[in-house]
Formats: structure tokens, sequence, C-alpha cells
């Protein structure tokens, strides 16, 4: 389950971000959250400058 942790030190950095989270864990308002696997995201047609992974 995820709390964020990274997420918060994106933001903070001035990053803009959008988030993968299986559990459905609150993160806020300020954040895209997509809740699921992410072998089933619908990223196909999005470009992104980084991608960043953790288990």
């Amino acid at each position: 389950m995820g709390y964020g942790k990274n997420a918060k030190t994106f933001r903070d950095n001035g990053m803009l971000e959008t988030g993968i989270e299986i559990s459905k864990t609150p993160f806020g308002n300020d954040l895209t959250i997509y809740h699921g696997s992410i072998t089933e995201m619908p990223f196909d047609n999005k470009l992104y400058d980084g991608i960043f992974f953790t288990d």
C-alpha cells in the first residue's frame, strides 16, 4: 500500500505527476491517481518525461 511519500517529494520539487496505486489509499485532491494494476492502465498514447516505480 502506498502512502504518497515519493509523490510528496516530487510535488515539493515542482514536478507534475500522475500516480498509479493498486490500493485505495487517499492522497488528497491535488494529485491524479489511477487505481488498479499498472498493466491495465490507459497510457498507450501519453508521453511522460520520466517514470518512477517502487514495489
